[in-house]
């Protein structure tokens, strides 16, 4: 009788063994998967903050153009920037304006057409890319940009360019 217990008893082992087996094999599975489903939701959620940091930057761009400091006056171009004003702004930032712009870098870049890619300076403006409102391209951080309409006067006339305005928070 003893040999007939032994043998019961090795066999309830054994099934057990493959319940556990199959149990550690359930619970890779399902870890498996969690860690893909949680791999995917960040790299959406990551793309959707990217998408709101471009959708406020494109805000901010708009509201700085609306900024009487910055904004064209014409009727027909609500959100132009004046870029004399800028010019001129930019100079004036350390005094009565000094918290006017309170990110860490805003720059307007002159994209289209072309312009010799260096920073404006009360030396070569109007024949200049960039000016750098507040702080300098050596700011660390993530720089945000949208496009705008530029306009200034250039021989006794208007013209209109398309440009960039860059900003860090």
């Amino acid at each position: 009788m003893m040999h007939l217990s032994v043998r019961y008893t090795s066999k309830a082992q054994m099934q057990i063994q493959q319940l556990a087996f199959v149990l550690v094999a359930l619970v890779i599975f399902v870890g498996i998967v969690a860690l893909f489903f949680i791999s995917t939701s960040i790299s959406r959620l990551s793309g959707a903050a990217e998408d709101l940091k471009s959708a406020g930057a494109e805000e901010l761009a708009r509201h700085l153009s609306s900024l009487p400091e910055f904004s064209w006056g014409a009727p027909r171009c609500a959100h132009c920037i004046d870029l004399d004003k800028v010019f001129v702004l930019r100079e004036q930032l350390g005094g009565a304006y000094k918290g006017l712009l309170p990110m860490r870098y805003v720059a307007i870049e002159r994209l289209y057409p072309p312009h010799t890619k260096r920073v404006c300076t009360s030396l070569n403006y109007p024949d200049c890319s960039t000016i750098e409102l507040v702080g300098n391209s050596s700011v660390n951080g993530t720089s945000r940009g949208a496009f705008v309409s530029i306009c200034h006067y250039e021989g006794g006339g208007t013209i209109c360019e398309l440009g960039k305005v860059y900003i860090t928070g």
